[in-house]
């Protein structure tokens, strides 16, 4: 939706106007700038107001669960504290400290740019112990999106390993969390061991996905295979490895990997272990 706001005076909006119907609809950039137009909008748009912004615009909690299709109910948001909150915003706002980097292997959907800042590269996600009041497990998110398929599809995977009583496709979530999880595998992470993938991300505080959390990432990123795909578990063009991150799960001997999606939907496979080319995805749960 576009607005222009030179045809509308200031005079004429309230306070509440400014933040509560026009701030939604606008990017974090775009509110920045229009704290700069008048005293009245600086006086809207204060630090508070723009970081709470930024904390709503990275953050896929229960408000944009419930808003998939075929999703009625959700886990509640965890409530953070606010010390929680401020640390989480202040550590949205610092440079990133991954892709600022280039992947020498399949250039990362950032590497334009050199200075990236955490809230540009990351999503905060809600990992929900139920959905529509039933435990969350992988046969249920594939169920869950399986709209975003054509035709009759009884799941949203193109491929996944194994059949439907596979024990890690039926392994129920335990709790309701919030994890700050990469918007791409991390460079460097491509054609290494899975002992140099976890290298990289332990020593910043992060940790290779589960199965599940690899999927639910997936599937929220990018909402369907009728959208365009760059970066994040896909990158299925031609003359370039697909876009997947490993996971922490073995199956049938070899590392299950989760991604690269065609128009089939995203998938489940096991790394052959021949060519170990997968990269990671990095996850930080959020304390």
């Amino acid at each position: 939706m576009k607005m222009n706001i030179n045809n509308v005076p200031s005079l004429y909006m309230t306070d509440d106007l400014i933040k509560d119907v026009i701030a939604p609809k606008l990017s974090l950039q775009d509110c920045k700038s229009l704290s700069k137009v008048c005293k009245q909008w600086n006086g809207v748009f204060t630090q508070q107001v723009l970081e709470e912004k930024l904390l709503d615009d990275v953050t896929f909690g229960k408000k944009k669960w419930l808003q998939v299709s075929g999703v009625s109910d959700v886990s509640d948001d965890p409530i953070l504290n606010q010390a929680q909150k401020t640390t989480l915003i202040n550590k949205l706002k610092e440079k990133c400290d991954f892709f600022n980097e280039p992947d020498n292997i399949q250039p990362h959907r950032f590497q334009k740019s050199t200075n990236n800042r955490f809230w540009q590269t990351r999503l905060v996600i809600l990992f929900p112990e139920k959905i529509n009041r039933e435990p969350v497990d992988i046969n249920r998110m594939g169920r869950i999106f399986s709209f975003e398929k054509e035709g009759d599809a009884k799941t949203v995977f193109d491929i996944i390993c194994g059949n439907e009583n596979e024990e890690y496709r039926n392994r129920p979530a335990t709790r309701t969390y919030f994890a700050i999880v990469t918007l791409d595998v991390i460079p460097g992470s491509r054609r290494t061991s899975h002992e140099a993938k976890e290298n990289l991300l332990h020593p910043k505080g992060y940790r290779v996905p589960t199965p599940l959390e690899a999927v639910i990432s997936n599937l929220v990123m990018n909402l369907g295979p009728s959208k365009k795909k760059e970066g994040y578990f896909f990158g299925t063009e031609e003359g370039k490895f697909s876009t997947s991150t490993a996971t922490d799960e073995l199956f049938d001997g070899d590392r299950l990997v989760v991604g690269g999606a065609s128009p089939g939907g995203p998938e489940v496979r096991n790394d052959d272990g021949l060519r170990n080319i997968f990269g990671v995805a990095a996850v930080a749960e959020v304390l």
